[in-house]
């Protein structure tokens, strides 16, 4: 069993401007009775922030590990072949200097990975302050590779524009736009090996696949707003899967 987590070392406490800086994994090899905490990305700068949503892990089907997370700009992942005692370095996924927050992440056979976040083209300052005019879509990175040192990714835009502005990153916490409410997952079918996605949307549509939410009254004026605020699921039914042989 693996969890992750982000945190800060003992001596930043009394300092206020350290944010958890470092990421690790614990470990347990017997059913969750006892952990083992090992480091994944140690970070010197104690101004660094990687708690934010979310920190993630999953495994492939020959045990290689991946840990996924944000560091609020861009979108990197970590993995190990000996269950979690020891990290590769980082790899940065999202691209150029765009900004990709929230991801998720699927493991399928042996260095087969699927990749989702949110990602704002063309703007590269924090989330939480994006203005009315930045786009936010839904990107899939897949890379068939992703347990080796210089791994290929393909894009594919899920859904074009999700959101407008900003992003909280705060949970609970967030005095700004939560519109998206931490709302992401992704997963791999076994049979199929394709992936579904959910995610949050907060743009009025209106046709066969996204009726507008008639209960909150959704109208094309309420976009960017909690009134249309809904969650959507987008399935793989065509191209490279991660999955070729039934059962993980």
């Amino acid at each position: 069993m693996y969890t992750v987590f982000a945190y800060e070392n003992i001596e930043d406490g009394p300092n206020p401007t350290a944010f958890l800086h470092n990421i690790g994994v614990a470990v347990s090899s017997d059913g969750g009775v006892t952990w083992h905490d090992y480091p994944v990305k140690i970070n010197p700068d104690i101004t660094a922030k990687y708690d934010n949503q979310f920190v993630n892990v999953d495994v492939d089907k020959s045990g290689v590990v991946y840990v996924a997370y944000s560091d609020n700009h861009g979108i990197f992942y970590q993995y190990s072949t000996d269950h979690g005692q020891t990290f590769s370095a980082p790899v940065q996924v999202s691209q150029g200097a765009d900004t990709a927050v929230m991801p998720w992440l699927a493991a399928g056979e042996r260095g087969k990975i699927d990749l989702v976040y949110y990602q704002a083209v063309g703007y590269s300052g924090n989330p939480e302050a994006a203005t009315a005019d930045v786009a936010w879509k839904v990107v899939m990175a897949q890379s068939l590779a992703a347990a080796s040192p210089l791994p290929a990714f393909t894009y594919t835009t899920v859904n074009p524009i999700v959101h407008h502005g900003g992003v909280c990153e705060g949970g609970v916490l967030c005095t700004g736009n939560r519109d998206l409410y931490d709302d992401f997952g992704v997963q791999a079918s076994p049979t199929t090996g394709f992936a579904s996605i959910i995610y949050s949307d907060d743009q009025y549509q209106n046709d066969a696949n996204h009726k507008p939410n008639a209960t909150f009254n959704c109208t094309a004026a309420e976009s960017d707003s909690s009134t249309c605020d809904h969650t959507n699921i987008a399935t793989q039914t065509a191209g490279t899967r991660i999955f070729t042989t039934k059962g993980k």
